[in-house]
């Protein structure tokens, strides 16, 4: 069995993947001031990718059971025609909440294990995975709600893939 350490997540790291929505926000990102100064507004251009193959944006509300670490992953999954975001809904701020399993694609599409990588997030961390990225299903540390933004449509897409060997991903040593 291969082993995969999970490592904290950083804008930088998760790029190849994706983009990671944090707050507080990052020096590159602008927020703004709304609602008469008692909110802050902090806007991801380009994040979402929802409308090939006549896809429209889809919001759903997931509740995941918490999973333990070591986790063994047998499988992944992958959406080609649109980007998929999770947005943690009641984590802790400063507590591991779930965990990002990701792999690139060859120019072919076809899932590159090699490219495997493990990310963990906490409550005020939200990620957006672009569309052809390979991952695992949702990895939820402890029971916690995801609003999930996706790609809707007559087209189906999602498909999954075993990997050629299960994959035991676990948290660094502290």
């Amino acid at each position: 069995m291969t082993k995969l350490s999970v490592h904290p997540i950083t804008a930088q790291a998760f790029a190849p993947f994706g983009t990671l929505i944090a707050w507080p926000h990052h020096a590159n990102q602008n927020t703004q001031s709304i609602n008469g100064g008692t909110s802050q507004r902090l806007d991801f251009a380009g994040a979402l990718d929802l409308s090939a193959a006549a896809g429209q944006p889809g919001l759903a509300l997931f509740h995941a059971q918490a999973q333990a670490l070591p986790h063994s992953a047998h499988a992944l999954e992958v959406h080609r025609h649109g980007s998929q975001t999770f947005v943690p809904l009641g984590c802790s701020a400063e507590r591991p909440c779930y965990v990002v399993l990701v792999a690139l694609g060859d120019a072919a599409g076809r899932l590159r294990e090699d490219s495997l990588q493990a990310f963990v997030c906490h409550g005020a961390q939200a990620v957006s995975l672009k569309p052809g990225i390979w991952h695992h299903p949702l990895l939820a540390l402890v029971n916690a709600s995801f609003v999930v933004m996706e790609r809707l449509g007559s087209t189906v897409d999602c498909e999954t893939q075993n990997l050629s060997h299960p994959v035991r991903v676990a948290l660094l040593p502290s």
